[in-house]
């Protein structure tokens, strides 16, 4: 960046949306990248009440937001900062591209789904949009595909938020466990956690599992919990936590992963490739086949000292390279070298009306 653009110089405008995951993650960039010196505004795509607005007044909120807020750039969970609509007589447009905004997207999910994609091609400027994807493999994919200015980013977790203190006996009553599986339902997920189940220490919280059929799954479900104020009591009381990423995560490590670890938790998951990369050797364990979990889980249960060296670890590990102002910091040094952050800036050549 240059002297003129430092963080502390920023304007960056967050779009929010509801979800279980998307709202937290843009919440906890838009701290980090306050943390770093930026000013940084929330635009809501639900207003209060989460009654939708007609595309027509959302879109001039939007406006509205840049021509007061003049941010350098904006940024989303998914596409959701692609805002579009159709001129007269002229093919779909991009609001933020139009105007000439700096459009930034942080994928943890696939930015491939059909519907996401969709939404990708109205890119008028495609070089005005910037995508930070979790995934290496789909990082490279999304690549190949035509779009430009792809960048490999990790998932990261909030230390202020998932952190090991002590518990209330209430707390303690309420959320531990021998073994604890969180997430919600999928099919693969029911199957490899019945053998654990069938031991009875196995606990699982999340959405959905009103669909498992096998009895001793359906023994083990409590209820969803909340991300924001619970989920870290799961992790930090349960002696086991075990992780099963969904299908889309080919070689990278999903949320859990990192929050668990942050919350000082022991955690066994399914082996992926940038356990390689972003954790350090005798900081994490991991399987290659469901069918491993029943023996790792007894060996550990019967081996706390190695649980607390291995959560110490991890957790030293994400407090130094895998928080969201790490992030936050990855991203800006991105945009910089590509000259986003460079003068002029668009809000200094357009006026939006």
């Amino acid at each position: 960046m240059t002297a003129k653009t430092t963080p502390s110089d920023l304007r960056i405008l967050a779009v929010k949306s509801v979800g279980r995951a998307g709202p937290f993650v843009i919440l906890d960039l838009a701290d980090a990248f306050r943390s770093l010196g930026a000013d940084v505004q929330t635009f809501n795509l639900m207003p209060p009440g989460n009654r939708p607005l007609v595309q027509t007044d959302l879109l001039k909120r939007a406006v509205e937001a840049l021509a007061t807020f003049k941010p350098h750039f904006v940024f989303a969970y998914g596409a959701n900062n692609h805002l579009t609509y159709t001129p007269p007589g002229a093919p779909r447009q991009n609001l933020f591209c139009a105007l000439g905004v700096p459009n930034v997207s942080i994928f943890y999910d696939s930015p491939l789904h059909s519907t996401i994609f969709s939404r990708l091609e109205y890119g008028q400027r495609p070089e005005l949009i910037h995508s930070f994807v979790w995934d290496r493999v789909l990082a490279d994919d999304f690549a190949r595909a035509g779009h430009s200015n792809v960048s490999y980013l990790p998932i990261a977790t909030n230390t202020k938020i998932y952190r090991p203190v002590p518990d209330s006996p209430a707390d303690l009553a309420a959320y531990s466990a021998e073994i604890s599986f969180v997430g919600s339902y999928t099919y693969p997920r029911e199957k490899a956690l019945i053998p654990l189940a069938e031991t009875g220490k196995l606990a699982v919280w999340g959405h959905d599992w009103r669909l498992a059929t096998h009895p001793a799954i359906r023994a083990a479900v409590r209820r969803p919990v909340n991300n924001r104020t619970e989920l870290v009591k799961v992790y930090r009381n349960s002696k086991i936590n075990i992780n099963l990423t969904v299908e889309q995560g080919v070689s990278s490590l999903n949320m859990r992963v990192f929050d668990c670890a942050a919350s000082g938790g022991f955690l066994i998951s399914d082996y992926k490739t940038d356990f390689e990369t972003l954790f350090g050797s005798g900081e994490y364990v991991t399987f290659a086949d469901p069918a491993e979990l029943p023996a790792l889980c007894e060996r550990y249960l019967a081996d706390p000292i190695s649980r607390a060296e291995i959560a110490r670890d991890a957790r030293r590990r994400v407090l130094t390279t895998h928080d969201y102002p790490t992030r936050a910091r990855a991203i800006l040094s991105t945009l910089a070298d590509r000259g986003v952050l460079d003068p002029p800036h668009w809000f200094e050549t357009t006026a939006p009306q």
